[in-house]
C-alpha cells in the first residue's frame, strides 16, 4: 500500500466524516444530540488591537480551550479569570460537562490549577528537555 502527502481541507473533512460515522455506532446519542463548533471571545483597545482572548472548540459535550492569551500589561488584573468564566458559561450553555486544555510548564499550569483544573496527563521533556506539556481538565 502506498501513501502520499496531501495538504487539503477536503481530505480532512472526509476523514472526519468517516470517523464520526464509525463512532456513531458506539455512542449514537452523543454524536446525534451534542453540537460541535468553535467560538472565540476577544477584547480590543480603542485602536482595534486585541488585548486578550480565548478560542475554544467543542464536540461530544466536551469543551477544549485551544488558546487563551492576555497581553502582558493586563496580566494580574483578572482578565484571564474573566475569559475562563466566559468559557465555562459557554460550555454549560452547550451542555458540555468537561473543559480541557494543554499548557507548557513555562506557560500557566499553576494558573489553571487555581481555578480547579486538574492535571490528567504530562509529557515530560516536551518540546525539549527541561520543559513539560500538561493536560488539564475541569468537570463543570
Amino acid at each position: 500500500m502506498q501513501f502520499q502527502s496531501e495538504k487539503n481541507k477536503e481530505i480532512k473533512s472526509i476523514l472526519e466524516n468517516n470517523i464520526v460515522q464509525y463512532n456513531s455506532k458506539f455512542v449514537p446519542s452523543i454524536i446525534n444530540n451534542k453540537p460541535t463548533g468553535e467560538v472565540s471571545f476577544i477584547n480590543k483597545d480603542e485602536q482595534g488591537e486585541i488585548q486578550a482572548g480565548i478560542s475554544m472548540s467543542w464536540y461530544w459535550g466536551i469543551m477544549h480551550i485551544d488558546y487563551l492569551w492576555v497581553k502582558e500589561s493586563l496580566r494580574g488584573k483578572k482578565v484571564g479569570e474573566q475569559l475562563l468564566k466566559l468559557a465555562e458559561q459557554k460550555a454549560i450553555s452547550l451542555g458540555c460537562s468537561v473543559i480541557h486544555l494543554e499548557t507548557y510548564s513555562f506557560q500557566a499550569p499553576n494558573y489553571y490549577k487555581k481555578f480547579s483544573y486538574k492535571v490528567f496527563g504530562t509529557l515530560i521533556d516536551t518540546p525539549e528537555e527541561g520543559t513539560s506539556l500538561f493536560f488539564l481538565k475541569k468537570n463543570i
